[in-house]
């Protein structure tokens, strides 16, 4: 019994020690309770319509938060302005949450170079994502860019793309050929290899170089024959070239020989030999695309004209 008396002492007394030294400590338990009971008076002040104009206490010294607490009420009401101004001189690199709020508030100002500008200095793929795809559907392709610049310094390899086609939307063609060429030099076993090789073709073939476009495309079919993406803009590509049709009927050749199970590839072929007077590589291609697809009406028609020519 008195065992049991004496631990209830001295846990009492630890106790009283500790309420004690909170009370004392400048940021103890004294401190913890200021910050309380100024955030609440805030927050009281922020709704009582009656108050929102009454100059507001400063905050405890103790309080850390403070400026992101009053920023995101500020924020809240809809002053943007008012809330940059109050985070502002906290957000450094020495504090990323601030940093983060700041970010935010600049984008909800449309101060979207800022934002996107402080996504990158904090390393967030996340946001910079986001602000890619929106600024992309939104029509700016500058910002669009901005963000996967910032993108392609967190993660070379996956973002090389994105930053490419960004560049390329721009005007900067070359830029971003070479920037997909130093990819594919300095990521060689890279998942993402047969993909840079399309981009190359897809940006040659912007810039009407069939040639550089038609290898690009077939080292990316030579990594991936089931890349779809690449058989239709190389599809693409030879049917572009009506203006020069030797040299479309070399590509829908080579086109031919790396996908010779293609009824479409093989009708639009035919067409092409047919208009260089290649009769019967013209008949071959027409041929092939009724063996795979008997009712396909170009092959059957290119076949009608064929017979009909003298």
């Amino acid at each position: 019994m008195k065992s049991q008396t004496l631990l209830k002492i001295l846990v009492l007394g630890f106790s009283v020690v500790i309420l004690v030294f909170g009370l004392i400590d400048p940021n103890g338990l004294r401190a913890a309770l200021a910050n309380n009971i100024w955030s609440v008076a805030v927050i009281q002040n922020f709704f009582d319509e009656n108050s929102i104009t009454q100059e507001q206490t400063p905050a405890p010294a103790t309080h850390a938060h403070a400026s992101l607490f009053l920023a995101r009420l500020a924020s809240h009401k809809g002053d943007l302005d008012q809330a940059i101004a109050i985070i502002s001189p906290q957000a450094t690199t020495s504090d990323p949450i601030a940093l983060d709020v700041l970010a935010g508030l600049y984008y909800q100002q449309g101060s979207y170079e800022a934002a996107i500008n402080t996504w990158d200095i904090l390393g967030d793929s996340l946001s910079l994502e986001g602000a890619a795809h929106e600024q992309l559907a939104a029509g700016r392709p500058n910002l669009v860019a901005l963000a996967n610049q910032g993108l392609y310094k967190i993660n070379p390899e996956k973002y090389t793309s994105s930053l490419a086609l960004a560049l390329d939307r721009l005007g900067n063609s070359d830029t971003g050929i070479t920037l997909l060429g130093q990819s594919i030099q300095n990521y060689p076993n890279s998942p993402q290899l047969y993909k840079w090789y399309r981009y190359t073709g897809d940006i040659h073939s912007h810039q009407q170089e069939w040639l550089e476009a038609e290898n690009a495309y077939q080292q990316a079919l030579i990594l991936n024959r089931n890349d779809a993406k690449t058989w239709r803009n190389f599809n693409v590509l030879c049917a572009g070239q009506k203006n020069d049709l030797d040299r479309s009927a070399a590509c829908y050749q080579n086109l031919i020989e790396l996908k010779p199970k293609d009824p479409d590839i093989y009708a639009s072929a035919g067409q092409v030999f047919e208009a260089v007077n290649l009769s019967g590589q013209a008949q071959k291609a027409y041929e092939n695309t009724l063996a795979i697809d008997p009712s396909n009406l170009d092959a059957l028609e290119g076949l009608q004209r064929l017979s009909e020519t003298p």
